[in-house]
């Protein structure tokens, strides 16, 4: 199977696609790739007026085919269309979460959400939690320990398997990563704004009648 360096992967409105690009591992050894019949782009020869060996000197998008002779759109098709939807969603909701009083409430307004709003305490919590970034099984059963949690891996399994059921938490190459925006940061800003608004000095509400009668 064909490695490829992620220097090369483009994101663009049909998803993730190779690009080769002059200086990239791929301009520097197609065949290495399977890539074959490397040519400037199509569009360099609507701009410049030169034969095909001095645009491949100028150029710095390529062009090419696989070696294999496949065609990535046949077996790509199904995502693309998925993203063009999801992209024409004009307000598709949010998943977010805000800690409280020990408890991590996730409010969910996507319409892909199986439940609004759940509220995460215990080993539920510091798992999610802990999931800020892709943890594997193992890492997160070593975590449960460091923080003085000790529970049987089968335990932990079926509560990674619920929240992934529930669309929160994504499983992905044998690892698990929390969906949720963490709201607290704005919450903090703010609850602090607004405490700060309370202990300013209130306006007299007689100023504005003197004024008017002065």
């Amino acid at each position: 199977m064909l490695s490829y360096p992620a220097s090369g992967m483009v994101a663009d409105h049909h998803g993730c696609r190779l690009r080769l690009d002059r200086f990239n591992p791929y301009y520097q050894e197609p065949e290495a790739y399977g890539m074959v019949n490397v040519r400037p782009i199509a569009a360099y020869h609507y701009v410049y007026p030169f034969p095909e060996e001095s645009l491949a000197r100028l150029a710095y998008y390529f062009d090419f085919d696989y070696a294999d002779g496949r065609q990535p759109e046949s077996y790509t098709r199904v995502l693309s269309e998925a993203i063009e939807k999801w992209h024409a969603l004009t307000d598709s909701g949010s998943l977010l979460s805000l800690q409280s009083d020990g408890r991590l409430t996730l409010y969910d307004t996507r319409l892909s959400a199986r439940q609004r709003e759940i509220a995460l305490e215990g080993m539920t919590k510091a798992i999610y939690d802990y999931c800020d970034e892709g943890r594997s099984l193992p890492a997160i059963l070593r975590h449960l320990e460091r923080i003085g949690e000790s529970y049987k891996a089968a335990d932990v399994q079926s509560v990674l398997d619920s929240l992934v059921e529930v669309r929160v938490m994504l499983h992905a190459d044998e690892r698990y990563l929390s969906l949720a925006i963490s709201m607290d940061e704005h919450a903090k800003g703010f609850i602090d704004s607004f405490v700060t608004a309370l202990t300013l000095p209130q306006p007299d509400p007689g100023s504005d009648s003197k004024r008017h009668h002065g």
